[in-house]
């Protein structure tokens, strides 16, 4: 492992922490096998390690923007692939330019990415596949593993130490959004303080299929091998397998069921 993807690992760990309420420094576990460990913990089935082995840093690339090489922020891509190509590239508006971030992208072109903040951590795997997604981070996290596919206009939005992990083999129906929080604030008059959760983390397990236009939001899980209805409204935790799970807000309609990606008779 050379020194790179050490401080990457860290950083992961780091934004994991921060996820679970550990927001002390000294709490970053700083021996390397401690840290893919822990990672491994979090991603359940990933061997991230081996993953990111195979990728190189990129450092003459000319459509990427001169804020993002001013703020220590890193791109990466696979080895295997020839042609170095990267998605779009821009900052949130009205914020000072990301610092501090490091993006494991798949080579694709055909979605954006937004940044803004410091310390994001981005990994798409090159066997997945997101087209016309917009994927936002700022101070946040997004793993997407093996086998994630969309059919179009997903939006992930990551923000506030927020964490978005998607587990392998997802189907992401058309016009999904997943979110770690609501973007904005919802404030009680009397106490002036915010009543909607900052921040939070999604987590998705394996082969689980999002319907069109469902949304997931901060601070919920969704189990492996699971059925998400159209338009659903999702934030909880759903621990069940096989399970629909339709509605706003969302619950689950039937079990003992799966799915495939076939349609077959």
């Amino acid at each position: 492992m050379n020194d790179d993807q050490l401080e990457m690992l860290q950083n992961i760990q780091y934004r994991f922490n921060i996820a679970c309420g550990r927001t002390q420094q000294s709490d970053i576990i700083v021996n390397e096998l401690n840290i893919i460990d822990s990672i491994k913990r979090t991603i359940s089935g990933t061997t991230l390690l081996e993953r990111l082995d195979g990728y190189e840093i990129l450092t003459e690339i000319d459509n990427l923007p001169d804020w993002f090489n001013e703020n220590n922020n890193k791109v990466f891509l696979p080895k295997a692939i020839s042609k170095k190509n990267i998605p779009s590239i821009n900052l949130h508006p009205g914020v000072p330019p990301a610092r501090d971030s490091i993006l494991y992208l798949n080579g694709a072109t055909n979605y954006n990415i937004v940044l803004w903040n410091s310390g994001n951590f981005l990994y798409i795997s090159p066997r997945s596949s997101l087209p016309s997604a917009t994927i936002a981070v700022g101070s946040g996290l997004v793993y997407v593993g093996d086998g994630v596919t969309s059919a179009g206009q997903t939006i992930i939005n990551v923000r506030n130490s927020g964490s978005v992990i998607l587990n392998d083999d997802i189907l992401i129906s058309n016009g999904c959004k997943i979110m770690s929080d609501d973007c904005h604030s919802i404030i009680d008059i009397q106490t002036r303080k915010r009543i909607n959760p900052f921040g939070g983390a999604v987590t998705i397990q394996k082969h689980v299929w999002m319907g069109s236009q469902s949304t997931i939001m901060g601070n919920s899980i969704i189990a492996h091998d699971n059925i998400i209805g159209e338009r659903a409204f999702v934030r909880n935790i759903y621990s069940q397998e096989n399970s629909i799970i339709a509605g706003v807000p969302a619950k689950v309609v039937r079990t003992g069921v799966t799915w495939n990606r076939a349609d077959i008779k």
